[in-house]
């Protein structure tokens, strides 16, 4: 299946629309897990020695028990301005900003 990068009509709305820090998200990868039922959610960090001796998160990882994507929305979620929930005023993720 071949799948544009770019979502046409809905990426100007996501990138006018939406500041997206890195505690932004953070919490979309949490709201996505709510709005797909999970019930556990799991967020891991894994740490290194910084200098003088504070620590820094090396990765974040994030686990769910949710329903997870089918196939055909696995193949369009790197996709800047796709979105399953465009404008849904439900939960935050609704610009479409994609695994970014």
């Amino acid at each position: 299946m071949v799948v544009n990068f770019f979502e046409d009509t809905h990426a100007i709305d996501s990138l006018r629309d939406s500041y997206f820090g890195e505690l932004k998200a953070y919490a979309q990868v949490i709201d996505n897990a709510l709005q797909a039922n999970a019930k556990k959610i799991k967020i891991q960090f894994d740490v290194c020695k910084g200098k003088r001796g504070y620590q820094l998160i090396e990765r974040i990882c994030f686990a769910d028990n949710g329903d997870g994507m089918n196939e055909a929305i696995l193949h369009y979620c790197f996709k800047l301005g796709f979105s399953t929930n465009f404008d849904n005023r439900e939960g935050i993720g609704r610009f479409g900003d994609g695994m970014l």
